[in-house]
């Protein structure tokens, strides 16, 4: 099927086949499109240097993803209404639910991550006030950023997906550790080099795998943007951080259409618990605009 061509073309083409109506000559019609070119061209400065129109490229301004990878451990309910900017929530069940670890609330098109800092019966305590009135059909999860856990017997998958009906456009993703002992290019934190890997892939009906990573040097060969961080005194913890720029490095993004379920994956398939935390953000933004629910 033939995709339509933008209206703007479409004006440009119809010009250069009215112009050169009744001439065949193909030299003659890429004549007049480089007038035309030239004409919409005129007052936009010529960088000598580059051999280039001096262009500005709009900046991007739709809704932020910058989101945790998550393990889920409890699914809650709210039990009554919440209050936009409040800092508490009561629940249904807050058994199991401890302070440290995170809630994420989900309704309509809006998302929320905040940490837990305060369990008192079934009161939960937020470090961030709230941005939306969430209400008792909200989606709650009581969830563990941390993913320094062990996989190596079963494989635990962490995912981001977005909303149902938008499309989200992934464009870094950022890993962070604390370790006791300092890391080095031929161990995974401060691991010896794992046996299987983490695997980050996009998901669907058809999988596709980004890479596979044993060692902090894995990361590094892939990212290129790995760096370790010692520790001040020696109460204080060793770290590495790495950032991969997904646009920067590749020239493209990962795009993830909630239309055909796509999912963002990072698997764990080895013992990480020896690690004392393995934190990864994504981040990027939404297509279009998510539509404000106030």
């Amino acid at each position: 099927m033939t995709k339509p061509v933008p209206q703007d073309m479409q004006d440009v083409i119809e010009e250069v086949s009215t112009t050169t109506s009744g001439r065949g000559d193909l030299a003659n019609q890429y004549k007049v499109l480089d007038t035309i070119i030239e004409d919409s061209l005129k007052g936009v400065a010529y960088n000598d240097e580059y051999k280039a129109y001096d262009v500005m490229v709009q900046d991007q301004h739709t809704d932020i993803i910058n989101y945790y990878l998550r393990i889920p451990i409890k699914t809650l309910a709210i039990a009554t209404n919440t209050t936009k900017n409040a800092y508490t929530i009561t629940v249904t069940d807050a058994t199991g639910v401890v302070a440290q670890t995170f809630v994420e609330l989900q309704q309509n098109t809006r998302a929320f991550q905040a940490r837990i800092l305060n369990v008192n019966g079934n009161i939960l305590t937020l470090d961030t006030p709230l941005d939306y009135a969430y209400t008792t059909v909200a989606n709650i999860l009581n969830f563990t950023n941390n993913l320094a856990v062990d996989g190596s017997s079963t494989p635990v998958v962490t995912s981001i997906y977005p909303i149902a009906g938008y499309t989200g456009h992934i464009t870094t993703i950022l890993f962070a550790m604390t370790l006791t002992a300092a890391g080095a290019d031929n161990l995974f934190g401060n691991l010896t080099a794992l046996t299987k890997g983490i695997v980050l892939r996009k998901s669907n009906n058809i999988d596709h795998t980004i890479f596979n990573a044993k060692t902090n040097g894995d990361l590094a060969l892939r990212m290129f943007d790995v760096s370790y961080t010692d520790r001040a005194t020696p109460s204080q913890v060793f770290g590495l951080r790495g950032i991969f720029k997904i646009k920067e490095r590749t020239g493209c993004v990962i795009k993830l259409d909630g239309a055909t379920n796509d999912r963002l994956d990072l698997i764990i398939q080895d013992n990480l618990t020896s690690i004392t935390s393995f934190r990864v953000v994504v981040q990027g933004h939404f297509e279009v605009g998510v539509p404000e629910t106030p």
